[in-house]
């Protein structure tokens, strides 16, 4: 298992494997699967682009070898100190084996080396797995938001204080 940084030209595949947790967990995201379906190719290119910045890291996360899931990392741009961990997802057929807390180290890590003291992250409430991992983890909860325009759901705002030698 690892978990490693997608490079532009894998834009493709981080557009399958987007579009796939899309599709597998419509209430976990803030896009939907019909808008991102619709993206042109031309916004995969430029969001992966951006994996070249160091405030970014788009994360491909890898069981043997094999493409199973996502996420991403990013530097908050008027306050450095604050790292947001977005989009994380793991493929059905490989959860359970350890990716997403590979996911949570891999984000936690990096942000630290990038001098961020939080990490945050948003979990759609009701999502008992993810909140569970989070939690376990160390993130606590800093309040509720509504998830997206249009929707009941809420999510639940959490961080974890990261300390400045790393976990």
């Amino acid at each position: 298992m690892s978990v490693r940084r997608f490079v532009p030209a894998e834009w493709q595949l981080y557009r399958a494997l987007r579009l796939a947790a899309l599709k597998d967990e419509p209430d976990a995201f803030l896009a939907t699967y019909a808008e991102a379906l619709e993206y042109p190719d031309s916004e995969w290119q430029t969001r992966l682009n951006v994996a070249k910045n160091a405030t970014d890291f788009p994360m491909c996360a890898e069981w043997k070898r094999e493409p199973a899931g996502l996420a991403w990392a990013r530097i908050n741009g008027d306050k450095p100190a604050i790292a947001s961990l977005f989009s994380v997802w793991i493929a059905p057929d490989y959860r359970r084996r350890g990716l997403a807390q590979a996911i949570l180290d891999a984000a936690e890590n990096w942000a630290v080396a990038q001098g961020a003291t939080e990490l945050r992250l948003e979990v759609t409430c009701g999502n008992v797995a993810a909140e569970s991992l989070y939690r376990s983890a160390g993130f606590v909860d800093l309040g509720e938001a509504t998830l997206r325009r249009g929707t009941q759901l809420f999510e639940q705002l959490m961080v974890k204080y990261l300390s400045s030698q790393g976990n």
